[in-house]
């Protein structure tokens, strides 16, 4: 893992959708985000960037805001909103390569340099998939993780 410091995020023509899900009930948003965009004469120019805000683990969701990068501006409707743009200035940036399963741990040492270094936290972490992996090789994973904070 490498992880640096005082990265700028930015991401321009986002549909969002935020809401409390499980696993199931997101790949359905994400369908109908991927409809919506398609309806409305856009097309998806990057994988979804996820951002987890709170997990209930008992029920099994988590509040969930879904970002698809778009190639132009398209209406919100409904629990669909248009974004322009998504920055924050400062960032700690991990890649993660490997198991979805040890993104915790990667998260966890993001965490420790932020309070080592004395860094407040702004907002969730934002996960950008830069490699998707696939159900026989789930190690092939590589994802970005920004955490916004303050320096």
């Amino acid at each position: 893992m490498v992880l640096h410091e005082k990265i700028d995020m930015k991401f321009e023509n986002l549909i969002t959708c935020r809401g409390f899900y499980n696993q199931h009930e997101l790949c359905i948003v994400i369908s109908k985000m991927e409809a919506y965009i398609k309806n409305n004469g856009a097309r998806k120019i990057g994988i979804p960037i996820t951002a987890t805000y709170e997990s209930d683990t008992v029920a099994g969701k988590a509040d969930i805001q879904m970002l698809i990068p778009i190639d132009k501006e398209i209406p919100s409707f409904q629990e669909f909103v248009f974004m322009p743009e998504l920055s924050a200035p400062d960032c700690l940036m991990a890649r993660h390569k490997g198991s979805p399963h040890l993104i915790p741990d990667t998260f966890d040492i993001m965490m420790s340099k932020a309070k080592d270094k004395g860094y407040s936290i702004k907002r969730p972490a934002y996960n950008v998939i830069i490699v998707e992996p696939t159900p026989a090789n789930l190690s092939a994973l590589e994802m970005d993780i920004y955490l916004p904070i303050d320096i």
